[in-house]
């Protein structure tokens, strides 16, 4: 962490307006902590998934001059289409309950639609290319999004959510979601 903290005065030291930082939550959170440079409060900083929570906020609040970052999933900003309106809000009920309240991750929930996703196809009958095969035309709906395989199993058409981590209080606020 106190490689990562000084990675980022180093930036703060350059003539830029904003960098990528491709960290995940905790060593982002150990970089801001550490950082010391006060020509942070000039960066805007850039960022992809797992820059999520409350903590991420709270270690920007007022260091720098704002952030923005991607996630898969924000069931809150008003503009989940409404084909899985129903499911999100029975995603976000049943995990509530499970976990005392606590809002779901982005993490959580693409891990529960990799979970549905499979399950939508596996076959207990298939033998090993059967079941390719089924997982090779998977079309699947998830609270993340809509999940389509091409022919080299790669994701199709995902969308994604753009956030905005808000300087002064560190909340992070809706942008606007990619239609993939």
């Amino acid at each position: 962490p106190d490689e990562l903290a000084t990675a980022l005065d180093r930036v703060a030291e350059l003539d830029v307006q904003g960098a990528l930082v491709v960290e995940y939550h905790d060593n982002l959170i150990a970089m801001m902590r550490g950082a010391s440079d006060p020509r942070l409060a000039e960066l805007v900083l850039l960022g992809s998934d797992g820059w999520e929570g409350p903590d991420v906020g709270a270690a920007m609040a007022g260091r720098v001059a704002g952030a923005y970052y991607t996630s898969h999933f924000c069931p809150d900003e008003g503009d989940v289409p409404t084909d899985r309106q129903a499911l999100v809000a029975g995603f976000l009920q049943r995990y509530a309950e499970r976990h005392g309240g606590t809002p779901p991750t982005d993490f959580v929930a693409l891990g529960y639609d990799a979970g549905r996703a499979v399950l939508s196809v596996f076959d207990p009958n298939q033998d090993g290319p059967g079941m390719a095969s089924r997982l090779g035309s998977l079309r699947h709906v998830g609270v993340t999004g809509r999940l389509q395989l091409d022919a080299n199993r790669s994701a199709q058409g995902k969308s994604m959510v753009f956030e905005q981590l808000h300087r002064s209080d560190g909340a992070s606020r809706f942008v606007k979601r990619s239609r993939g």
